[in-house]
């Protein structure tokens, strides 16, 4: 089986000047009968400075036009490009936790052979995302079975697809914690969102190339996973 994946993650970027909260209106398209109904929503547009920010002798004035309608076009486009980012970041957290779970229970009644033993002190139930991540690597390095089922020789093999798991989860938290906003000066889309560590704001660009490669690598974590939830039978024993 192929463990590399290639994904495109969105850039950030420093502060890019004001932002100006604008209420716009944008098309819902109904699944079930086809009818086009509207939502009101609000857009962040971000105006660029010039000169010194902070200076309390300095103002800034903008002339406002509302965004074109191409603009709100590609705001639909992006807004669901990223639910559906979204979305499929839940999937794989599931698919993750299902996994690691099953796992844990071969461990308690030890049903089949079990050559790997779970890393975290935490329960299973408790691991967010990234808890999960480093079980699935540990399980990858570490478990005979699981090496043989997916046909790793060296833990070289493994980098390259935990390593894209470890960003899939970053740009899942953009994705799902950061708001969309449109750089005007820039005419592009990029994400507001805090960086978890130094909590400061960052700006990352935003284009359907980096949605698309994010969807992309979707189906090939959960086939993955699914294949070596298939060496363990789904009940070991009693809960």
């Amino acid at each position: 089986m192929n463990l590399s994946l290639s994904l495109s993650s969105p850039k950030p970027r420093p502060k890019m000047g004001l932002g100006l909260n604008v209420k716009i209106t944008v098309p819902i398209l109904s699944q079930n009968n086809g009818f086009t109904s509207y939502k009101e929503v609000e857009l962040v547009v971000l105006k660029g400075i010039e000169g010194p920010v902070g200076n309390a002798n300095i103002t800034h004035s903008f002339t406002y036009k509302p965004p074109a309608q191409a603009t709100i076009n590609r705001f639909v486009q992006f807004e669901s490009g990223i639910n559906a980012c979204i979305n499929s970041g839940e999937l794989v957290n599931r698919k993750l936790l299902e996994l690691i779970t099953l796992i844990n229970r071969q461990h308690i009644y030890e049903s089949v052979e079990v050559d790997y033993k779970k890393k975290s002190s935490k329960k299973v139930e408790e691991l967010d995302f990234m808890g999960l991540r480093d079980e699935f690597s540990e399980l990858l390095k570490k478990s005979r079975i699981v090496r043989q089922k997916l046909n790793i020789t060296s833990n070289s093999q493994v980098k390259p697809l935990t390593s894209t798991l470890h960003r899939f989860i970053q740009d899942r938290n953009i994705y799902t914690h950061g708001k969309l906003a449109f750089a005007e000066d820039q005419d592009q889309f990029v994400i507001e969102s805090k960086d978890p560590v130094g909590k400061q704001m960052h700006y990352s660009y935003l284009t359907q190339e980096i949605v698309q490669s994010f969807l992309s690598c979707t189906q090939p974590f959960v086939n993955i996973i699914n294949e070596i939830k298939a060496i363990y039978p789904a009940n070991p024993g009693p809960v």
